[in-house]
């Protein structure tokens, strides 16, 4: 009936976990990208299926030749699409369940809400995204970093599940990983959204800060949860500068080589003032020395 697609890479310490979680829900199936610890001996010792994915130049999975190669050996209807940072408990999966038995709609739309240094955080920064559909229900092609697909199917056909249940979404990063994973994805998003304006100007920097302060923070109650909140908000403030960023460099053709062009007509105005300097007199060298002034 349904084909738990997890996503993983040198997942060893959280994939059993995973599988136990939607083992008995339906056909648990990992789309690695080619683990070299434990993953695949720990998911068939759990019973469970490895595909390996296609190799591709995105920062991210769900692009459309990994889609299209997962989509010809899928034998079941629906397919849910997770990853080895998240978990859903036993109401909600009985829900979606349901949802799928009834048989009314084509795809289901999940939210899921974030723990971040081992901290719910409430609403904040909660997402709603086709998590769980029937393979024809959306389409990968061109499909950008964050995106999941493009919806192939009329609005009446898609379930939103309510916000009571929902995926929990396990951040499993300190300041450091977290880092490398926003230069990843931002030097995706540069390369996909190039044609864009970048917002760059101190307005949109002030506007960053009431969405996410303002929005997620108080709105969404994530003070509850203190400074693990305050963290993600400030990251991802962060995240969206970086990408902006890298989009106006992109569409002014900055790089290191251009920037050290640049810097070198500041050197060469600033060493102007020494092309006529005559060298100091070897006497007077001799004599600043005896003196002690060198």
């Amino acid at each position: 009936m349904i084909t738990f697609v997890i996503f993983t890479y040198n997942e060893e310490r959280r994939i059993e976990n995973v599988i136990r979680n939607y083992q008995q829900y339906g056909k648990v199936l990992l789309a690695d990208g080619g683990s070299t610890d434990k993953t695949h001996e720990i998911a068939r010792n759990n019973d469970c299926e490895v595909f390996i994915r296609p190799e591709t130049s995105h920062a991210f999975v769900e692009n459309g030749t990994v889609m299209d190669a997962l989509y010809k050996i899928l034998t079941t209807e629906w397919v849910f699409l997770g990853y080895a940072d998240e978990h859903m408990n036993k109401v909600t999966l009985e829900k979606l369940i349901d949802v799928v038995i009834n048989n009314k709609f084509d795809a289901i739309k999940i939210y899921r809400k974030n723990y971040f240094y081992g901290d719910f955080c409430n609403d904040s920064y909660k997402s709603s995204n086709n998590r769980l559909f029937k393979t024809w229900a959306y389409d990968f092609t061109d499909n950008y970093i964050h995106g999941m697909g493009k919806q192939t199917v009329s609005d009446d056909r898609i379930y939103n599940l309510p916000p009571q249940y929902f995926i929990h979404h396990f951040i499993d990063c300190t300041l450091d990983s977290h880092l490398s994973k926003i230069n990843r994805y931002t030097d995706s998003e540069q390369l996909v959204h190039s044609n864009l304006k970048s917002k760059t100007s101190i307005f949109y920097f002030f506007y960053l800060i009431i969405k996410n302060l303002v929005k997620n923070y108080f709105f969404e109650k994530g003070y509850k949860t203190g400074f693990a909140a305050l963290s993600l908000a400030e990251l991802t403030i962060f995240y969206d500068i970086v990408k902006n960023i890298k989009i106006y460099e992109s569409q002014h053709q900055i790089t290191d080589e251009t920037i050290d062009k640049k810097n070198n007509l500041h050197r060469i105005e600033i060493l102007k003032d020494f092309i006529n300097t005559s060298p100091v007199d070897d006497k007077v060298q001799k004599g600043n020395l005896k003196n002690g002034k060198y």
